[in-house]
């Protein structure tokens, strides 16, 4: 049996700005906290802040984005759905969105 392989996202800053992720095959809270201390090091984060990491599987994927809500596979893009053709400015519109496990809070 092949291992899963996690994405684990911080996303924060004005809007969803800033997106700070680790990946691998380690345990999800692991992964969580390898993500929230980048986070913590790269944008100097205040000690005790807590910080939500969201936790993907992006084992069967080949690339991975963020479209400024989710995680999506931007090699899958169904042009039949309704945001494909009404959301027109977002570059991964219609994409398929990839299955989130779970939001791990990490504290700082």
């Amino acid at each position: 049996m092949t291992q899963r392989v996690k994405l684990a996202i911080c996303v924060f800053g004005q809007g969803g700005s800033i997106q700070v992720w680790a990946s691998g095959t380690d345990e999800n809270s692991v992964l969580a906290s390898r993500a929230a201390r980048k986070a913590k090091r790269d944008y100097k984060i205040k000690k005790g802040h807590v910080m939500p990491v969201n936790i993907y599987d992006i084992t069967d994927v080949d690339k991975w984005a963020y479209d400024g809500w989710t995680i999506v596979n931007p090699d899958k893009v169904d042009k039949n759905s309704e945001s494909y053709k009404t959301d027109f400015y977002n570059q991964f519109r219609g994409a398929e969105p990839i299955k989130r496990i779970e939001v791990i809070k990490v504290t700082l």
